[in-house]
């Protein structure tokens, strides 16, 4: 037996120190050897090590009561270190702050425990660790995530029904009762089914409601509550910016000043220009950009169409000097634009309505809903701010740099030949 032992553990018993208790299941030990290596092995062999002076034996309750899993194990084996590295720090005069910010960088440089190191590192965190380790043992710092979660069914066949029973009499036909006035009514038939039929009552809290709701189609509850000219309507303006499979299937659309002044052919300040852009959904990339030095208008959102679905040839890339010459035309299924009165008029209504499309407007101060084309506008001002004459700098914010941006612009004109 004892050869057995040296042959699975090697150096790390002849080595003459010690394996660490770490945790215990039912049938099996973890144990911690040299360089912070753990070993698996079974409760009898486990004691024939303590038995021959090879391994410490456990303090306190040190059973999980069950077997963590590599990433539980690494997770428990990072906590020590960094506790015992916090010890090691405040030794030597750290502060508690001054610990943690060290530790932390040690274990996002650490070969195996940046994978699993926490996002951030207070004092409050080691100090739970440490207080854990004390008390319960290095077994405490295993985490228990294999706990969590719900893997069965939340609901049998019977509360499946009768919550199908009361969806159709109640939610598809009204829109004002709440999911926590639905589960209790459903809860409630379910109650008065199982004792009428003498059955064990499962589950059948709010949640068992809500898993149920997650798999009907918004397409059916839509047709249930309208008929089917509005149906088709809200059904298009609801899913429109979830399902994207596709280039084309979602075009952003935005109009913006941008951050620069300009000069004419005279070398004298005109003004800034406004942007319009149009990007694709699905690829992120610019189908369309359009300047104007005029307000933003129904013909500067016409032209940022009509160069969507106008190809481009290869005197167009070598008129601009394009080397990276991606070819994109096409019609786009939606359009999704501001309430700007840019995005409106006669002639813009009719080619949406000759080509077919569905036009989407988000509500007014929430440009989060055109997420592409304001990242876009984003990234083009940006390298605006680069150049002579741009009104917005890291030092001065917009508008109040505009007198600046341009006498920078006039200056740069001068000195232009």
């Amino acid at each position: 037996m004892h050869a057995a032992l040296h042959k699975q553990f090697g150096h790390h018993i002849t080595g003459g120190r010690k394996l660490k208790f770490v945790s215990k299941s039912d049938k099996t030990v973890i144990l911690e050897g040299q360089d912070d290596q753990m070993f698996e092995t079974t409760v009898g062999v486990y004691r024939s090590l303590v038995a021959g002076g090879h391994a410490f034996q456990p303090e306190g309750d040190t059973s999980l009561g069950f077997m963590p899993n590599e990433t539980a194990l690494l997770k428990q084996q990072m906590a020590l270190f960094a506790v015992k590295r916090e010890l090691e720090l405040r030794e030597r005069g750290m502060t508690a702050m001054a610990a943690a910010k060290k530790i932390k960088l040690e274990l996002d440089g650490h070969s195996k425990y940046s994978r699993v190191a926490p996002q951030k590192l207070v004092p409050r965190t080691l100090q739970l660790w440490r207080k854990k380790r004390n008390e319960k043992g290095p077994a405490a710092l295993v985490p228990e995530t294999q706990n969590c979660g719900n893997r069965s069914c939340r609901y049998d066949s019977a509360y499946e029904e009768v919550a199908w029973d009361v969806l159709e009499e109640l939610y598809l036909t009204n829109d004002r009762l709440s999911i926590g006035k639905i589960a209790a009514n459903v809860k409630e038939k379910y109650l008065k089914k199982c004792a009428r039929d003498k059955i064990d009552p499962n589950d059948c809290g709010k949640r068992c409601m809500e898993a149920i709701l997650k798999t009907i189609r918004v397409d059916d509850i839509i047709k249930a509550r309208h008929d089917t000219a509005m149906a088709r309507k809200l059904r298009l303006q609801a899913q429109f910016y979830h399902r994207i499979h596709a280039p084309f299937d979602l075009v952003e659309i935005d109009s913006t000043p941008g951050d620069i002044m300009i000069v004419n052919e005279d070398r004298v300040c005109i003004g800034r220009p406004n942007i319009c852009l149009a990007v694709d959904a699905a690829t992120g990339l610019i189908l369309s950009i359009q300047l104007s030095l005029q307000a933003p208008r129904e013909a500067l959102t016409i032209r940022a169409f009509k160069d969507t679905m106008t190809a481009r040839t290869d005197e167009y890339f070598d008129k601009y000097g394009i080397e990276n010459r991606i070819r994109v035309v096409g019609a786009p299924q939606m359009v999704h634009s501001d309430q700007g009165s840019e995005n409106s008029g006669y002639d813009l209504s009719r080619i949406v309505e000759t080509l077919n499309m569905e036009w989407a407007k988000n509500t007014p101060g929430c440009p989060d809903r055109k997420p592409f084309v304001e990242r876009m506008m984003r990234e083009v001002n940006e390298f605006l701010h680069t150049l002579p004459g741009a009104t917005t700098s890291k030092e001065l914010p917009n508008r109040a740099r505009i007198d600046k941006a341009m006498l920078d612009v006039n200056r740069h004109a001068k000195l232009t030949p």
